[in-house]
């Protein structure tokens, strides 16, 4: 994937169950067996000015990234279901490369030890 925008959403309680995709409720998955350090499968992914309404903490995993800009996003904390994902970081980053998160709000708390995870 490459040259993607995910822009002007709104991700009402999402990740409501345990499937094959469910590390965040943006989950980036590259479909390869062994990863190469230092070239990401997927380019130029950007996340920008979404609402995301979330009972839980994962918001974004993602896998195998050079060029992912997390920016602009609004985070509301809802009481809709009980928390139930094993994962305690919002954001979860593997082996991605040149990540820009920046100005994002989040209304409420997230309850996590830590607002992101990175092996980059």
């Amino acid at each position: 994937m490459s040259d993607v925008t995910i822009r002007s959403n709104v991700f009402d309680n999402c990740l409501v169950a345990d499937s094959q995709f469910s590390d965040g409720v943006i989950a980036i998955w590259p479909e390869i067996h062994h990863h190469v350090a230092g070239q990401p499968f997927h380019r130029n992914i950007r996340i920008e000015n979404n609402t995301f309404r979330v009972f839980d903490r994962p918001i974004l995993y993602a896998s195998s990234v050079d060029g992912l800009s997390f920016t602009g996003n609004t985070i509301v904390r809802t009481d809709a279901f009980k928390p139930w994902h094993r994962n305690p970081y919002a954001i979860t980053l593997k082996n991605c490369l040149k990540v820009d998160i920046h100005g994002n709000q989040v209304q409420g708390t997230l309850n996590v030890p830590c607002t992101c995870y990175a092996t980059c």
